[in-house]
């Protein structure tokens, strides 16, 4: 529900980053975006983090919020662009959405597996771009 960094030393000295783990401001319109969480996710951090984090002040110094392509089932893709929208459609490999920085290291070997042999040893089945709701 929730993901956090430690205090580092590249950053501000004596803070952690913790947010919770979900989208809950979702657009259709990227100019509808807002710049700063909803009062529900800084109210449910704070209360975490006064209930589980002894030490961590629980209202927040610094606030902002991020976008990112959210696909309808959570899932990121990670697949070749589609046959129908590009030529040479196995010359592009796509990999977006969902919060998926924490398996960066090996989605990255997957795509460089793809890109230069145009297969990989990996499972990459659930991240298909044809799975239902993908493609419109």
């Amino acid at each position: 529900m929730f993901y956090g960094f430690p205090a580092v030393d590249f950053a501000r000295k004596g803070f952690v980053r913790l947010a919770v783990d979900w989208a809950s401001n979702k657009y259709t319109d990227i100019n509808e975006r807002r710049f700063v969480p909803r009062e529900i996710d800084i109210n449910m951090t704070s209360d975490y983090v006064a209930k589980y984090m002894r030490g961590v002040a629980p209202r927040p110094i610094k606030m902002a919020a991020t976008i990112h392509p959210q696909m309808p089932d959570n899932l990121s893709v990670l697949d070749f662009m589609p046959q129908q929208y590009v030529p040479y459609h196995k010359n592009v490999v796509l990999f977006t959405g969902g919060w998926a920085f924490k398996f960066i290291p090996l989605f990255g070997k997957v795509c460089a597996e793809l890109a230069v042999y145009g297969e990989t040893s990996h499972d990459i089945s659930e991240f298909s771009i044809y799975r239902k709701g993908i493609i419109k």
